[in-house]
C-alpha cells in the first residue's frame, strides 16, 4: 500500500512538473511576442525585417544664363545644334534680330536635368567672347510634395463624396453633393495643372542664350548725279518755289486788297487836298 502512494505521488508530481513547464513556455511565448510589437524599431532583434520609408526626394529647378558675341552668328548657332541631341536638349523657341550695326539670336533651350551641367559646359566651352554666364538652382521640394499631397487628399475627398451621392436620396442632397464635386474637381484641375507644370521644369532644365554678331561699318559716299539731272532738278526747284509764292500770295489777297484800298483812299484825300490849296 505504501508502495502503490508512493508511486502515485510520484507520478502526480512528474505531471505537474511539465505542465507547468509547458504553460511558463506558452506564457514566455506569447509575452516576448506582445512586447516585441512594442519596441522601437532600433531595438528590435537584427533578424527582424523592417519597413523601409524612402525619404523624398529633391526636386531642383536648374536654369542658365548665357551672353556672348561670335565672329560668324550662323556657324556658332549650327555647332550649338549638333551639341543639342548627344545631350537630349532641343530648342524650345528662337528669335533673330537684325539691325544696322549687329544680327541677333535670342535662343530659349529645354534639357533633362541630368545632362544639364554637362550641356552648361559644352556651351561655356565655345570659342567665342562671353558677356555673361549665369547658373542659378532652386529647390522646389516642399513645394513639390505639398502640391502632391494636396491632390490626393483632393481626390479621397472626390471619392467620399461620390459615395455620398451613392447612398443620397433627396434630390436636395444629390444636388448639393454634386455642386461640391463640380467645385473639388475644378481644384483638382487646378492643382494638376501646377504640379505639371513643376514637374516639368523639374525634369528639363533650362538654357537662355542670347548671341550676337558685330557688323563692319561701311561708308558709301553719295552718288553723284549727271550735269542734265542736276540742271532739270534746278528748274523743277525752281518752278516748285514759283508755285509756293502764288499760293501764298493767294492766301493773304484780302490783306492785299485792303493795302490797295487804302492807298487809293490816301491819293484821293491828298489830291482834294492840293485842290482846296
Amino acid at each position: 500500500m505504501r508502495m502503490f502512494l508512493f508511486f502515485f505521488t510520484f507520478l502526480f508530481s512528474l505531471a505537474c512538473h511539465e505542465a507547468n513547464d509547458s504553460m511558463n513556455g506558452d506564457m514566455e511565448m506569447e509575452f516576448d511576442e506582445n512586447v516585441f510589437a512594442e519596441v522601437p524599431a532600433t531595438m528590435q532583434a537584427a533578424n527582424q525585417q523592417t519597413a523601409k520609408v524612402d525619404a523624398p526626394s529633391q526636386k531642383l529647378i536648374k536654369t542658365g544664363f548665357l551672353e556672348f558675341q561670335c565672329p560668324d552668328i550662323e556657324k556658332t548657332y549650327a555647332r550649338i545644334k549638333v551639341l543639342l541631341p548627344d545631350y537630349g536638349a532641343y530648342v524650345e523657341s528662337e528669335d533673330q534680330s537684325r539691325g544696322s550695326s549687329r544680327i541677333s539670336y535670342v535662343v530659349d533651350l529645354r534639357v533633362p536635368a541630368a545632362s544639364y551641367d554637362s550641356l552648361y559646359r559644352a556651351l561655356t566651352g565655345l570659342d567665342v567672347l562671353f558677356d555673361s554666364k549665369r547658373s542659378s538652382i532652386e529647390d522646389v521640394t516642399d513645394r513639390y510634395y505639398d502640391l502632391a499631397s494636396r491632390i490626393k487628399n483632393k481626390k479621397e475627398l472626390e471619392n467620399r463624396y461620390l459615395e455620398l451621392l451613392q447612398k443620397a436620396v433627396l434630390i436636395k442632397d444629390m444636388l448639393e453633393i454634386e455642386d461640391k464635386l463640380n467645385e473639388i474637381r475644378t481644384e483638382i484641375e487646378q492643382l494638376e495643372g501646377q504640379f505639371t507644370y513643376l514637374s516639368h521644369r523639374v525634369s528639363h532644365s533650362s538654357l537662355h542664350l542670347v548671341f550676337y554678331q558685330v557688323l563692319p561699318r561701311s561708308f558709301e559716299a553719295p552718288e553723284r548725279l549727271g550735269f542734265g539731272l542736276r540742271v532739270w532738278n534746278g528748274i523743277n526747284a525752281g518752278w516748285q518755289g514759283f508755285l509756293t509764292f502764288v499760293v501764298g500770295i493767294a492766301r493773304i489777297w484780302p490783306f492785299l486788297l485792303l493795302i490797295g484800298m487804302g492807298y487809293y483812299v490816301y491819293r484821293k484825300a491828298r489830291s482834294a487836298r492840293k485842290k482846296g490849296e
